[in-house]
């Protein structure tokens, strides 16, 4: 999960959280 966050820089801040709600 580390390595997404990364990948996405800051954008993928919003994504990472919503997925960390979801799982």
């Amino acid at each position: 999960m580390d390595r997404r966050r990364r990948e996405g820089g800051g954008r993928g801040d919003a994504d990472t959280l919503a997925r960390r709600l979801i799982r």
